[in-house]
Order: structure tokens, then C-alpha cells, then sequence
């Protein structure tokens, strides 16, 4: 019994004396620039028509009545054959969609209220994750956009916004 107790006592030194330990947290952050990427197969590359597909921009406004998307730059892609530069028919389905508040992911809250729509032929769709597929148009582009509510809620102004969505694009495999 004596042993015991005498190992009790020396576990409760040991654990008050890494009490008086001093701790405290870093941040570490890392950054760089990414190359741009052209998805491609052996047969068919997605092209940027104008814009690149990673720079849209994003124009507010902010005043008494609230934060406002006033304008968001439309990304255009088409679907050229390799083989002789020609364009395809394709689909795009949306597989992810993020919204980011200063390089951090934002809340569902912030986040529900910005969307992506395909505007291909003229006709304006919104996309769902994981949702039926967007046909290119006739003219086989397609043209994205991202859109908000009205007096956006949760934003503060200084802050850093950025908008990122992940497409499965499938070319026309009739016309390959």
C-alpha cells in the first residue's frame, strides 16, 4: 500500500511541474504563384476565351443600405479537338464551390448567399453542385458567372474576397 500511495504522490509532481511550462501559438503561413493549367486529355483542351480562367474579378459597393456584388467578370471557356483545333460540344457540371473571406473559407451564411449561373446560348442557368450538366451553347462556349443577393450579410469592409469553383467539363464524345 505504501507503494502505491508513493506513486500517486510522484505522478502529482510530475503533473504540476509541466503546469509551470509556458506555451504559445505561431501562425506559420505559406504562399506562391500558380502556374496556369489547361485541363486536357489526348483528344480535347479546355481554352480561356478572354478572361483568364483564374483571375474574375469581383466588384462591390458597400453604404448604408449593405455590401452589393455590383459586377463579376464573366469566364468563358470552350472545348477544342486536338487533333484539328476544332471546337466541341461539351458539358460542365459543377463538383465544388468555395467562398473565401481573406484567404479563409467563409461561413455557410456568407457563402449561401453567392452563386454560380452558366449563361450559354443566351439562357441563364444556376449551377447546383453536383447538378444536371450545363450544355455549351450553339456556339459551343461556355460563359460563367457569379452572382449575390442583394445587401450581402457578414461582410466588412476591407476585407478580401475570392470565389472558386471546380468544373468536370465532358467534350461532346460523338464529334472526338
Amino acid at each position: 500500500m505504501k507503494k502505491t500511495i508513493i506513486a500517486l504522490a510522484t505522478l502529482g509532481f510530475a503533473a504540476s511541474s509541466f503546469a509551470a511550462v509556458e506555451t504559445a501559438d505561431q501562425t506559420l503561413q505559406w504562399s506562391g504563384a500558380v502556374p496556369t493549367y489547361t485541363a486536357s486529355t489526348d483528344n480535347w483542351e479546355v481554352r480561356a476565351v478572354g478572361a483568364d480562367l483564374l483571375n474574375g474579378e469581383l466588384t462591390f459597393t458597400a453604404d448604408a443600405t449593405g455590401v452589393n456584388l455590383t459586377d463579376a467578370t464573366n469566364l468563358t471557356f470552350e472545348v477544342i479537338k486536338t487533333a484539328d483545333e476544332s471546337q466541341l460540344a461539351h458539358t460542365a457540371t459543377l463538383k465544388s464551390f468555395e467562398v473565401m473571406v481573406d484567404g479563409a473559407l467563409a461561413t455557410e451564411t456568407i457563402k449561401s448567399q453567392f452563386s454560380l449561373v452558366s449563361r450559354n446560348g443566351g439562357t441563364e442557368a444556376p449551377m447546383e453542385l453536383n447538378g444536371t450538366p450545363t450544355a455549351s451553347g450553339a456556339d459551343k462556349l461556355t460563359v460563367l458567372d457569379v452572382v449575390a443577393v442583394e445587401n450581402i450579410t457578414g461582410l466588412v469592409g476591407g476585407e478580401e474576397m475570392a470565389v472558386k469553383a471546380i468544373l468536370t467539363v465532358e467534350a461532346d464524345a460523338a464529334a472526338i
